[in-house]
């Protein structure tokens, strides 16, 4: 569970579908403060399937080392995913750090 010092850190609507939503599936989630890549690091389990996380935060507009967070993952060999509101990965660069973007389609699927 997070601790109170970074739940004002998170969106809420983020917050309660990893708390609400995927709890009832099993899914155990980690709150890290994702600024320090170390922190990812150590929260690293073995069981842990995905490391997602925000880029820059919202509200707050931190920004986490992308390509450094995906080294980490793939050490462990660990799938990430990126949540993004606030700039286009074009201004991200995922592709220049060999990583790929899937567009905001706004919930849409073909």
């Amino acid at each position: 569970m997070a601790t109170k010092s970074l739940l004002w850190m998170i969106y809420g609507g983020a917050f309660r579908l990893y708390v609400q939503v995927y709890s009832k599936f099993g899914i155990k989630i980690k709150f890290v403060d994702t600024t320090n890549p170390e922190n990812v690091q150590n929260a690293i389990t073995p069981n842990t399937k995905l490391i997602w996380f925000e880029s820059p935060t919202n509200p707050l507009l931190k920004i986490s080392d992308i390509e450094q967070i995906c080294k980490i993952a793939k050490e462990n060999n660990v799938l990430v995913c990126v949540d993004n509101t606030f700039a286009s990965p074009f201004f991200e660069r995922l592709l220049f750090a060999n990583l790929f973007t899937l567009p905001d389609r706004a919930g849409s699927i073909d």
